[in-house]
């Protein structure tokens, strides 16, 4: 009866070793989805409601419709904009709140128009349902001295960028993605976050941070 005793055991220990790589493979695609996952080196973000956006009071480019962020980033931007145009530094918004169908158009039809293959556009553009701007709390800025500059490179040689640089931090705005970012995207002097409250905070953060055992049961 020894051997058959000892199939039993072998047995028992490989559904073990199988049951515990599967809860484990669950548990891994259960993390992704927490935090949305990774696609070509963007987070998955929510989109922001329509009723928790406000329009912007300074007004954007030409030709632009108008450009909405979440309120409190709303608030910021327009104390942050004040601030730096009594020091002499014009700015204004490019784009703020995207949703699915502009996210859609910049990253498939505009990308496309320009020549730009998938693995660079991804480089880029966020694909619909990856990029900061759908939270309401990211928006682009362009210098109103230099125009033209706006998202490309020499904006970081405008006055606009160089005040951003010193003082966004003071009305809660971060660079999102700045030269050598961990997500391994195109480095964007003109794209900014607002992380001045738990709901932005969390946003960005619960993305970069990784998966916890924490982010995913314990934290609302």
């Amino acid at each position: 009866m020894e051997p058959e005793n000892d199939k039993q055991s072998v047995f028992i220990a490989g559904l073990a070793v199988f049951l515990s790589a599967t809860l484990l493979i669950v548990m891994i695609r259960v993390a992704a989805d927490a935090t949305g996952g990774q696609l070509l080196g963007h987070y998955r973000y929510p989109v922001a409601p329509q009723k928790s956006l406000v329009a912007l009071a300074t007004p954007g480019s030409q030709g632009q419709p108008v450009i909405k962020l979440r309120k409190a980033a709303a608030r910021a931007y327009t104390k942050m904009s004040k601030a730096a145009k009594a020091q002499g530094v014009d700015f204004y918004p490019i784009s703020g709140f995207r949703d699915l169908k502009d996210q859609q158009y910049y990253f498939f039809t505009l990308k496309s128009k320009e020549n730009v293959d998938t693995l660079t556009r991804a480089h880029l553009c966020a694909p619909p349902g990856y990029s900061e701007h759908h939270t309401g709390y990211s928006i682009d800025i362009g210098d109103s001295a230099r125009r033209g500059t706006e998202r490309e490179s020499s904006f970081t040689q405008t006055k606009s960028y160089q005040w951003l640089k010193r003082n966004a931090a003071r009305f809660h705005f971060e660079l999102s993605f700045p030269v050598g970012n961990s997500q391994r995207l195109a480095f964007e002097p003109w794209h900014w976050r607002y992380v001045g409250d738990m709901r932005s905070f969390r946003i960005f953060y619960r993305s970069k941070s990784g998966v916890t055992y924490a982010s995913m049961f314990l934290v609302p």
